[in-house]
């Protein structure tokens, strides 16, 4: 049993100051977030981002610039036409805004949650820095994901020349972390690992399954 919406003046002048002052915040969000970007490369930006709050404010404002974009058509067109349903609609067409909006932020930022991988940019540049390194025979694998926006943890299996010793190899292993630390100032934790090949596939089969490699 839809009523009609009463004090109409007063409805809009709300919605009017709303959009002054989502407005003004989601102007500055933007401005935030796009900084030197293109308006094309945003919503790779946004993909590519390790910073959910540099975009989440952005998010949240968009949503609600377009919930009271839909509120403000929802009552006039209920006016115009004599419909108040129109007004219920309008409110439904707004949770359905605030629902994908949130879907969309969970996607964002779940895998920080659970753990972000790292660049691959960062991962080929820690590769060819340790099999360019006197001593290394292989770079088996490497695991990298952040712990915070701008920190970054590696796990690195190396294969090591079999006429290194073992105070050779510590060395080894504290010049190439020196080495990262210095070339990607995002690694607060390195931990390498003096592996063989054959014995890193059959840790990650062991771990994985068969095809653990491929998946990992």
């Amino acid at each position: 049993n839809p009523r009609p919406v009463q004090n109409v003046t007063v409805n809009y002048v709300v919605l009017a100051l709303s959009m002054l002052f989502d407005g003004t915040t989601w102007v500055l969000a933007l401005r935030n977030f796009k900084g030197r970007k293109r308006y094309s490369q945003l919503f790779k930006a946004v993909r590519d981002s390790k910073d959910p709050p540099s975009f989440i404010v952005l998010f949240e404002d968009s949503a609600a610039l377009l919930g009271l974009l839909i509120a403000f058509a929802g009552i006039f067109l209920s006016v115009q036409f004599d419909l108040p349903v129109l007004d219920g609609v309008a409110s439904l067409l707004i949770g359905l805004v605030l629902a994908v909006t949130a879907a969309l932020l969970a996607r964002e930022t779940k895998s920080l949650l659970i753990g972000e991988p790292a660049d691959k940019a960062i991962v080929d540049s820690i590769t060819q820095l340790s099999v360019r390194m006197p001593g290394v025979a292989n770079a088996n694998g490497m695991l990298a994901v952040h712990l915070a926006p701008r920190e970054v943890l590696i796990a690195l299996s190396l294969e090591f020349a079999d006429e290194l010793r073992t105070p050779q190899i510590e060395a080894k292993v504290a010049e190439l972390e020196a080495c990262v630390r210095k070339l990607h100032p995002e690694v607060v934790a390195i931990f390498i690992k003096p592996q063989t090949a054959v014995g890193y596939k059959e840790t990650v089969a062991r771990r994985f399954g068969q095809d653990g490699e491929k998946r990992q």
